[in-house]
């Protein structure tokens, strides 16, 4: 657990900076509470230019960027589009997959050596089963999260 417990604690403090991360969309928690949602997922360890997420995959997994650099992308038939974000530690991929369930929506690759925390749709079962008032927080902040990066491809959309 010490291990799972530096990577919450490196975790915790990067939403904490109020930077570009995901932590503080997700919850305001501290390392106690994201060492308890980590002790149920596991570590992946992706070397630099490594595929994490393929586009068009079916599983439904969560990563928490605990160090290194992502990048995501995406395609559209055969045109390669721009890319869509640069993902940094604190940050979160594969919630849209997460919670509906269908391929994934862009391709996620390893920019630097990463670092995450896998956690999977029946990692999240048993979460939810012992840490009910967590896994609700949990939801929510991923909800505030989809939101957030709604409105903010609306924004650059509309924008052009």
């Amino acid at each position: 657990m010490v291990g799972l417990e530096d990577k919450a604690r490196a975790f915790a403090k990067t939403g904490e900076a109020g930077s570009a991360n995901d932590a503080l969309f997700i919850a305001r928690w501290g390392t106690s509470e994201w060492a308890t949602l980590f002790s149920y997922g596991t570590v992946v360890k992706l070397p630099a230019g490594s595929t994490l997420i393929q586009q068009q995959e079916p599983y439904r997994s969560l990563f928490f960027l605990t160090s290194g650099r992502l990048e995501a992308t995406a395609s559209y038939g055969e045109q390669a589009l721009a890319p869509l974000r640069v993902v940094y530690p604190g940050s979160v991929v594969g919630e849209v997959a997460f919670f509906d369930a269908a391929p994934r929506s862009a391709r996620v690759w390893a920019v630097d050596d990463c670092e995450l925390l896998q956690l999977n749709i029946n990692d999240y079962a048993r979460f939810a089963a012992e840490n009910m008032t967590l896994a609700n927080e949990l939801l929510f902040g991923l909800g505030r999260l989809l939101a957030f990066r709604v409105r903010s491809l609306t924004v650059r959309a509309t924008s052009r």
